[in-house]
């Protein structure tokens, strides 16, 4: 999964910010990667119609 991520980073989808101390990283949608998300789910919702 981790890999995913960093490509998904490297895309400009997604940004991911370390916290030095935590065993976890904060996980967030760039505003291109919100824009891919609204059209992924419109084409999901045009694929349930058909």
């Amino acid at each position: 999964m981790p890999a995913k991520l960093q490509r998904l980073e490297v895309a400009g989808l997604l940004t991911m910010e370390h916290r030095p101390g935590w065993r976890s990283t904060l996980v967030g949608l760039t505003e291109t990667g919100a824009r891919v998300a609204r059209i992924l789910r419109e084409i999901d919702g045009m694929m349930a119609v058909a």
